[in-house]
């Protein structure tokens, strides 16, 4: 038997600002070409282990996240029909590590691009959207989680003797 292949596979592009179609190219079709090819190169050893960084947003739909989550819940799917066969054929594992919010300027970021791109329009959405905004921005520390969480259980999934 060949040596375990690890890949890791997180994505991490970001959608902010992308149409239907390129938030869903971004978090899906582009998130299934890596997974196929992180795959193709654990079956030449017969055994490895994929994990997939995807998001909270594929577990629970998000306000003004649509497509975003939409795109997370596609990604979780795939990865549950593929593991139906790749796993038990090809000894290879999947695990998607779904984490929520990460302290970092990731919202600051994105919400001054909103904010240059014209921000909030003047329209029936405009006071579910600011109610939005201010709910989000209001949360106190302990929320999110830190890169380093996230980190340490990614790579305690790759490490787990069961794959």
């Amino acid at each position: 038997m060949g040596m375990t292949q690890r890949y890791l596979n997180n994505g991490l592009k970001v959608a902010t600002g992308k149409s239907a179609k390129e938030c869903m190219q971004l978090h899906l079709i582009d998130r299934s070409k890596d997974l196929l090819l992180g795959t193709s190169r654990s079956v030449a050893s017969i055994n490895g282990h994929v994990v997939n960084i995807t998001s909270v947003g594929g577990l629970v739909g998000q306000p003004f996240n649509e497509f975003y989550c939409a795109a997370k819940f596609a990604v979780e799917g795939y990865v549950e029909s593929v593991s139906t066969y790749i796993t038990p054929n090809f000894g290879i594992n999947f695990t998607n590590v779904e984490p929520g919010g990460i302290q970092s300027e990731f919202a600051n970021n994105a919400l001054a691009q909103f904010q240059g791109a014209g921000g909030i329009t003047d329209d029936e959405y405009r006071p579910i959207l600011e109610k939005y905004i201010a709910v989000a921005g209001s949360r106190t520390d302990g929320v999110y989680q830190t890169s380093e969480e996230v980190a340490k259980i990614v790579t305690d999934s790759i490490n787990s003797p069961t794959h």
